[in-house]
């Protein structure tokens, strides 16, 4: 995926973009070991606003 589809994701979505200095690929199970902390974070976060807008509703 070209930079500035990722950057316009990460902007829309309100997520940190985190890239790499050097292009290429690396594998998913790298990226979520290294960041499991932030991604679960964002998760429970976005869990808790689904809650809350069902809850009001």
């Amino acid at each position: 995926m070209p930079y500035a589809g990722s950057e316009k994701f990460a902007e829309v979505t309100g997520v940190t973009l985190k890239s790499l200095r050097h292009g290429g690929h690396i594998s998913t199970d790298y990226i979520v070991r290294k960041y499991w902390t932030r991604i679960r974070k964002f998760f429970d976060s976005a869990s808790d606003q689904t809650f809350r807008a069902v809850k009001e509703s």
